[in-house]
C-alpha cells in the first residue's frame, strides 16, 4: 500500500511545463477539425506533438496518472463555431 509519505518522496522532478499553441484548421475534404501543437518539458526531457482535441482527454490522464497528487485541471467542453 501506499501511504503519503511515499508519494511525497516519490516526486523527486520539477513540476511538467505544458504550452498548448498554434491552432490551425485542418479540412478533409467538407470536414474541418482543429488540430494543436503541444509542447512541453517533464523529467523525461522536452516533448513536442501535434493533437487534435480529441486527444486532450487522454493526454490529461496519462498527466493525472504520472503526476499522482498534482492538480490538473479538467479540460473545456468543445466548442463548434461557424464562419460565414
Amino acid at each position: 500500500m501506499t501511504t503519503f509519505r511515499d508519494l511525497l518522496l516519490f516526486r523527486t522532478y520539477d513540476f511538467p511545463e505544458v504550452i498548448v499553441c498554434n491552432p490551425i484548421v485542418k479540412s478533409t475534404g467538407p470536414i474541418k477539425h482543429v488540430v494543436y501543437t503541444l509542447k512541453g518539458k517533464d523529467h523525461l526531457g522536452d516533448f513536442e506533438g501535434v493533437r487534435r482535441y480529441s486527444d486532450f482527454d487522454t493526454f490529461r490522464e496519462v498527466l493525472v496518472t504520472r503526476f499522482i497528487g498534482l492538480f490538473i485541471p479538467g479540460i473545456p467542453s468543445k466548442k463548434t463555431t461557424v464562419k460565414t
